[in-house]
């Protein structure tokens, strides 16, 4: 009768003796392999279920093990934990606590100490070297340049100064790349930890690959600075709130953040971010009871704007006209080249038409600027071609209304307050509290003007009126235009009500909270164009990863910080065991 095969040891569930179990492996304390207890280098959490690698976590590698592994078809298996302690990315990650550990004498001592002064020298030098070549990837994302360029930066480099030859590829710029973001990341990261109150501001997106992602910024308090940073960009699999949250939650865990200092989350107002039920923010704060909304400001007033334009049929036939007078030279070079020889002819500047765009700020106040200075080109054009256009007809008729050109005249004055407000908006660190007093200041201005028991036009649309005759004045539809500025009042309101954040200023303990608050995504908003003009078409391929450094990269720089490049270095040699070509 045959033995009985032996079974492997499989388990339901975790077994803490599997920790008992003496092993022969590598470990950060020497360079040969050391005979240590599974407990050693494992740590199994009851409640989670998960285990993790103590020294893959403490070297921030990539991998299940790092973070915490959790097997959901329930067979557990020793053999899981001892294949791990063979795996590549639990050696790198032995071998760069290795590179770190100040009391591990260097490996091949013997082989530095009969080096010749001439060897040991030129490895001095190699320091500086590498310097540059940090520099040159500096350079590069500076000027929005592809990383394949560095290569032809450090060649020419390499006429002027001495720049070693197998150091100049692309795949070591990719390594100087993310030495440069792990010490940037690693400063910011520790200084959010470190912090007592910080905001979240995030925002979703597409990039020119149209690969859906989230962007997160934070506002923090160090000493007695407050910072606004770039956190990441994290890919998303799905766009609903239980997917972005659980993107959030592992980005926190991942840099070791606590979630229970979160005291505000800011962003636009999409029902998947800030539905009341089952928003984003909404589940955040069922983790986090202290949590507060913050509805972006500018996206506030700009959908207050929408709200009043719809509302008002005056708006809306001039956003007819301004749509009309889009669209005629925007998609015709022929049209577009006639009107700029007729403003030439009447000595006057063709300015670019603006498209009224519902998803950018400013769009109808930039609008409404191109029509008002192009309004005598317009007119001559128009005229022209008239007879043989009826669109050209439609808006000549339009445009030699006076009482449209009193409209558009209103209009841009009363668009011209809301840019203001828009761009106060737009401060960077701008808190809640700040933001409503400029709502409130600006709404009470336009009141004032327009609203009080004398309606004061301005000096423009006085000269306008004093120029034409009681039956031309009589087409100027002024109580459109004051029902207009009334709603669009009126919705402001609404959207900062009364003593919106008036608890923030009787309680002097929240005061250093209150200044930790964003009032607004702008930074969101700023990231994206960030993204976009370093992900253009011509660099489609450029992969979510390394987007994610070279926005950290840049966005610090942007912030007036400088980065320390004998750090980067230090990083950089730390990475691999590079102790025989660069000289400590």
């Amino acid at each position: 009768m045959s033995a009985e095969p032996k079974r492997k040891r499989t388990a339901n569930s975790f077994k803490k003796d599997w920790l008992d179990e003496a092993v022969i492996t590598a470990t950060p304390t020497a360079h040969d392999d050391q005979r240590v207890y599974l407990r050693d280098v494992f740590v199994y959490d009851e409640n989670e279920g998960i285990i993790t690698c103590l020294y893959c976590h403490d070297a921030m590698v990539s991998g299940e093990f790092s973070n915490g592994k959790k097997w959901y078809n329930n067979v557990w298996k020793l053999d899981f934990l001892k294949r791990h302690l063979k795996s590549k990315t639990h050696l790198y990650g032995v071998q760069k606590l290795r590179n770190k550990n100040p009391l591990l004498p260097a490996h091949g001592i013997l082989k530095m100490l009969s080096e010749t002064p001439e060897e040991r020298n030129r490895k001095r030098a190699c320091k500086e070297e590498i310097v540059i070549l940090i520099d040159n990837i500096l350079l590069a994302v500076k000027m929005n340049s592809s990383l394949l360029s560095v290569q032809d930066i450090n060649d020419h480099m390499a006429k002027y100064v001495r720049i070693p030859e197998s150091w100049r590829s692309k795949n070591y710029a990719f390594e100087f790349l993310e030495s440069i973001d792990v010490v940037i990341s690693q400063e910011i990261m520790e200084e959010i930890a470190s912090a007592d109150f910080h905001t979240l501001t995030v925002d979703e997106s597409t990039d020119i690959s149209v690969s859906k992602c989230l962007i997160l910024y934070f506002k923090y308090r160090v000493s007695f600075e407050y910072k606004t940073r770039f956190g990441g960009i994290i890919q998303l699999k799905s766009c609903d709130a239980p997917s972005i949250v659980t993107a959030i939650e592992e980005f926190y865990k991942k840099y070791r953040l606590e979630l229970d200092k979160m005291v505000m989350f800011t962003s636009d107002g999409a029902a998947v971010m800030l539905g009341r039920r089952n928003g984003v923010a909404a589940k955040l704060k069922e983790r986090i009871p202290h949590l507060v909304q913050q509805h972006c400001v500018a996206h506030r007033e700009d959908l207050g704007i929408a709200d009043t334009w719809k509302e008002v049929k005056l708006l809306q036939d001039i956003e007819t006209l301004m749509r009309t007078i889009y669209s005629m030279f925007s998609r015709s070079t022929i049209n577009r080249c006639k009107f700029q020889n007729i403003a030439a002819a009447c000595e006057n500047e063709a300015i670019a038409f603006k498209p009224l765009n519902e998803v950018r700020w400013l769009s109808r106040h930039f609008a409404l600027q191109a029509i008002i200075k192009n309004y005598d080109s317009l007119i001559a054009y128009f005229e022209e071609m008239k007879s043989n256009d009826p669109i050209s007809k439609y808006c000549f008729k339009k445009l030699k209304s006076n009482g449209v050109r009193i409209a558009l005249e209103v209009l841009n004055a009363v668009f011209e307050q809301l840019a203001a407000l828009c761009k106060i908006f737009q401060r960077q660190g701008l808190t809640p509290i700040d933001a409503q007093n400029f709502a409130h200041a600006k709404i009470n201005k336009l009141r004032q003007k327009y609203l009080g028991d004398t309606t004061f036009w301005g000096e423009r649309v006085d000269n306008l009126l004093a120029r034409i005759s009681e039956e031309e004045i009589a087409t100027f539809d002024s109580e459109g235009l004051l029902d207009f500025i009334k709603l669009l009042c009126d919705h402001l309101i609404e959207r900062f009500p009364e003593g919106e954040h008036e608890q923030f200023r009787e309680l002097a303990k929240l005061v250093d909270i209150g200044g930790t608050f964003l009032a607004s995504s702008v930074e969101c908003e700023r990231g994206f164009s960030l993204m976009n003009s370093i992900k253009t078409k011509l660099r489609n391929r450029l992969g979510e990863r390394h987007l994610d450094m070279i926005m950290r990269i840049k966005s610090y720089q942007r912030d007036g910080c400088v980065i320390d490049k004998m750090k980067v270095y230090e990083e950089w040699v730390s990475n691999k065991d590079r102790r025989e070509k660069v000289g400590q």
